[in-house]
């Protein structure tokens, strides 16, 4: 898996958890993978990063804990890490 592949599974994750893409001071920074935003700019609370992890792992297959999200805290860390461990198994 690419990372711009799992930054879009990240995207897609955080916005089924948060609907992050109806927010028109979010949308263009989404769609620019040189920004990097944090799960807290987003308003990610732990029930929506339990929900944002539930997500990824039926899409892609890996188990990703919500403490991984506090760990790798933003969305381009938290595609970095996913890319590791897809490229790990």
């Amino acid at each position: 898996m690419t990372l711009a592949e799992a930054r879009m599974k990240v995207l897609q994750a955080l916005d089924t958890a948060i609907d992050i893409f109806n927010r028109p001071e979010l949308n263009s920074k989404l769609r620019d993978p040189g920004i990097d935003l944090t799960f807290a700019e987003m308003g990610l609370d732990s029930l929506d990063a339990v929900q944002c992890c539930m997500v990824i792992e039926e899409d892609i297959g890996i188990d990703i804990d919500p403490a991984d999200l506090a760990i790798h805290d933003s969305i381009n860390k938290l595609a970095e890490h996913i890319v590791q461990r897809t490229n790990a198994a």
